[in-house]
């Protein structure tokens, strides 16, 4: 196994005892069944083995089993913020709970500024999985495998991002290719690193009424105005509003909704035992722009143990989860909206789709956005994760003209 692997036998006696390589001992011997070897991608046919492409034996399993120093334990409602290369050095152990990663669809660009409504959606892009690569690491440093739910606020979008019924349609195709492409990609690289993946369309907040949101707005403010009020000018920025004429206390309303559906989304709180829970709870993981929904989601937490059932007048489970929260070294846009360019009146995608059908390379030459790709190519090899990308096209696009003919775009 260690010749296979390309590893040492003291490297493969570590994972058997560590639980990552099923082995019965025999004596002093241990006997690893033939079944383990296509746990790491590797075939077996007639006798001789054929390396496929996948790198989980071969890059980031090593990295993870050998150069890890300690351990950090994610306990109740803690946040931890780490760097993308800090997750090569550190042990987390997140005690038996599972992961929940979160993502939304943007409202509309403009390409031209004398446009009177957005044009420019958020495609599926290269730089998409790298949002979800630090779940796998984490992951793959847990005793018992973990849960991944992968969620989603298209309901959220669809409610206060789009502006028309057709936004509404392609957002809503968007999500659904990109959440096809999250699930097919890290099942081929990283088949064994959850127990199961699952992905939730959230809809809790769907069923609480915007003046009960309002009203526990200012619940928020009058028992926490120490941490609340400085966050008012940063969640007005997440207005997804195009009126110019919205005003300041509009914006900070709708903003404070968008914030109190990650209390929901993120499985703090959940109404009416909506889906299978975890009772240790759950850890989230996203990007440096979730510090902010996070402090509404602690605050949020406080309350609603102690009054959610009265306020939402149905049954309500509450889990003081803890937060990973990846910080980038550009702030860029997270992957899942995409990041944009803009040149005098113009505005593009600034990312690799496949309706640019730009070269990976592409981001080579975007400052912002490299490091996100450096740190995709640490866990996945370049070549591969390049081949991959030409290879999934084809699926892409028998999908998007599958979900246009049944969406009517």
């Amino acid at each position: 196994m260690a010749e296979i692997l390309k590893v040492s036998s003291v490297t493969i006696f570590k994972r058997i005892k560590g639980g990552k390589i099923n082995a019965e001992k025999i004596g002093k011997n241990y006997l690893i069944p033939r079944s383990e070897l296509a746990r790491f991608g590797i075939k077996t046919e007639n006798s001789s083995m054929e390396i496929s492409e996948v790198p989980e034996a071969k890059t980031l399993a090593k990295e993870i089993s050998d150069d890890l120093r300690g351990t950090t334990f994610i306990r109740d409602g803690k946040t931890v913020v780490i760097k993308h290369e800090d997750l090569f050095k550190t042990r987390f152990d997140i005690e038996g709970r599972d992961l929940i990663v979160g993502f939304n669809e943007p409202a509309f660009k403009k390409s031209k500024d004398d446009l009177t409504l957005g044009d420019l959606d958020s495609p599926l892009n290269a730089r998409l999985i790298t949002y979800f690569l630090p779940a796998i690491q984490i992951a793959l440093m847990q005793k018992k495998k973990p849960r991944l739910i992968v969620v989603t606020g298209i309901n959220a979008a669809l409610k206060y991002n789009a502006q028309n019924e057709e936004q509404r349609k392609i957002m809503y195709r968007n999500n659904m290719l990109k959440l096809k492409f999250i699930e097919e990609t890290l099942n081929k690289f990283f088949p064994n690193a959850f127990s199961i993946i699952e992905t939730r369309l959230a809809y809790d907040f769907m069923k609480i009424s915007e003046d009960k949101l309002d009203k526990l707005w200012q619940v928020f403010i009058k028992r926490f105005p120490e941490r609340i009020a400085p966050l008012s000018e940063s969640l007005k920025l997440f207005s997804s509003s195009g009126n110019t004429n919205y005003s300041n206390e509009n914006k900070l309303r709708e903003s404070f909704r968008y914030a109190v559906l990650h209390l929901f989304a993120l499985g703090d709180v959940n109404l009416d035992y909506d889906f299978v829970h975890n009772e240790k709870g759950y850890c989230s993981i996203g990007e440096h722009q979730e510090l902010i929904f996070n402090i509404v989601r602690e605050v949020g937490y406080e309350i609603l143990k102690d009054v959610g059932e009265v306020v939402f007048e149905r049954e309500v489970h509450c889990f003081k989860n803890p937060k990973i929260v990846i910080e980038d070294k550009g702030h860029v846009p997270p992957p899942y909206n995409g990041s944009f360019r803009s040149n005098g009146n113009r505005t593009s995608i600034d990312e690799v789709t496949y309706k640019n059908s730009r070269e990976l390379s592409y981001y080579d030459t975007r400052p912002r956005l490299k490091p996100h790709m450096d740190y995709l190519y640490k866990i996945i090899p370049r070549e591969t994760f390049e081949k991959y990308w030409k290879e999934y096209k084809p699926r892409y696009l028998e999908l998007e003209k599958r979900y246009n003919e049944a969406y009517g775009i």
